[in-house]
């Protein structure tokens, strides 16, 4: 209770919001896998705001202990009516106040300036070591929306027991 009562107070003091999509919700676990070779998917979707900031965070899915990433793809509509948002898939730290350093998958994409999709394009993303605990995969607003718009992430993870 403390942990989560700092992590919260934290969030507060850095003024940072949290979004999190349908899948990334802790009351609806991550289906896990039994061998190597079943691949697993998830996808979830958040409706974010027009008040979207730079470095907030965005849980898409959860990557179960013992399970790496195949792949990562992101859906998203137009959330800038400027040219300037840019998101970055990877790990979130187990604070969720960042994304972990080595993690990502795909770094400052622009698909959210004008609506499109992107997928793992780094090969940190297939060469992620295996966790004994769950982990955040998610997004990261790293540079601002020049003019914030509102609208939907979708967020697919495929991943497979290591």
């Amino acid at each position: 209770v403390e942990r989560v009562w700092k992590q919260w107070h934290k969030q507060k003091e850095d003024n940072m919001a949290i979004y999190e999509t349908d899948a990334a919700k802790t009351n609806k676990p991550a289906p896990t896998g039994s061998s190597g070779a079943e691949v697993l998917a998830v996808r979830g979707v958040v409706t974010l705001p027009d008040t979207l900031a730079i470095n907030e965070l965005i849980k898409g899915a959860i990557l179960p202990a013992w399970h790496v990433p195949v792949d990562v793809i992101v859906d998203a509509d137009d959330l800038d009516s400027a040219t300037s948002i840019t998101l970055t898939a990877a790990v979130l730290n187990a604070g969720l106040t960042d994304i972990e350093a080595g993690t990502n998958f795909f770094t400052a994409s622009t698909i959210a300036q004008g609506g499109g999709l992107a997928r793992m394009d780094l090969k940190t993303g297939p060469r992620l070591a295996v966790s004994s605990s769950d982990r955040y995969v998610g997004l990261k607003v790293v540079a601002a929306a020049g003019t914030p718009v509102a609208g939907d992430v979708g967020f697919t993870m495929l991943y497979r027991p290591a």
